[in-house]
Order: C-alpha cells, then structure tokens, then sequence
C-alpha cells in the first residue's frame, strides 16, 4: 500500500514540477500579446488560444499535485477542528462519493469529448489553426491523474483509520 502511495505521489510531484512553469509560458505569451498590441497595432489570436490551454493544462493535469499535495482550498471551519481520524472518515466516505461523479465526468464525458475531437484532428477557427485536439485531450488524462492522486489520498486515509500510517497522521489546517 505504501509503495502505491509514493509511486502516485512521486508522478504527481513530477508533474506538477513541470505544469508549474506553464505559468511563466502564460506569462510570456500575455507580454507578446501586450507589446503586439501597444507597438504595431495588432493582436496575436494564437496566443491568446495557447494561454488559455495551458491554463487548462495546469488546472487539470496539475490539479492531482495539488490535490496530493493537500493544497486545494476548502472551508476548515469545522474540518481543521476535527481529529485526524474523523476526518479520514469524512473525506473516505463523502469526499469519495463526490470525487467519482467528478471522474466520472472527466474520463467519461471527456473521454468521449477528446476521442471525437482527436478523430477529426479539429484544429482552432481561428486564421493560425491551432490543435484543439490536444486541449480537449486533456479532460480524461486529468481525470485519471486526478483519480490517480485521490486514490493515494484515500489509501493514506485508511492507512489513518488502521494506524499503519508511517510517521504521524496527515497535518490538520494549522499545519500540526
């Protein structure tokens, strides 16, 4: 089980160390379309479509680090108060039922989505034809990824609940 674990996280951590510069891309292509604009008049329809996919790109396929990682935001009021146990409960019980409906969509409807944009190799509208093919793609792999990392999540839950965690128990929100 634990070897399961750290092969899911590792992957995630991987991944997430290089989506993580996909916001520097982004970064860049908003500088190019800003300077086209102020200094010849002109705007850039390509890279205004490739920010957009690789912002899709790190929500999607980066979304299983920071899930892994524990760094999606949700409300602690109650849950940061409550032992690590209960909340192991919790998130096995009505964070599961919750997250397959969402990978389901994902893999499923995505999945279905991507294959028949790859079938068509459909490419952009706009004048430079860009992939599309390629961003849509990304709905199921994220959907695996993301069920990949919530798989890890809900092992070290039961690793929680049967006391075989190594080390302590997952830190609350406090970071304890």
């Amino acid at each position: 089980m634990q070897r399961t674990i750290e092969i899911i996280d590792g992957v995630s951590s991987a991944i997430g160390g290089v989506v993580k510069y996909f916001v520097l891309a982004i970064s860049g292509l908003i500088m190019i379309e800003v300077v086209s604009r102020a200094l010849f008049n002109t705007s850039f329809t390509w890279t205004r479509e490739i920010a957009q996919w690789l912002g899709a790109a790190i929500i999607l396929i980066g979304g299983a680090h920071a899930l892994v990682d524990d760094k999606f935001v949700r409300v602690d009021v109650i849950y940061g108060s409550l032992s690590p146990r209960l909340r192991a409960v919790i998130d096995l019980v009505f964070g599961s039922a919750c997250f397959v409906l969402v990978a389901y969509v994902l893999i499923r409807s995505g999945g279905t989505f991507a294959l028949a944009s790859i079938g068509r190799m459909e490419t952009s509208t706009a004048s430079w034809g860009g992939p599309v093919w390629v961003a849509k793609s990304l709905l199921p792999v994220g959907g695996v990824l993301l069920s990949l990392a919530w798989l890890s999540i809900s092992l070290k839950n039961i690793q929680i609940l049967t006391g075989t965690r190594p080390g302590s128990a997952l830190p609350d929100a406090k970071g304890q």
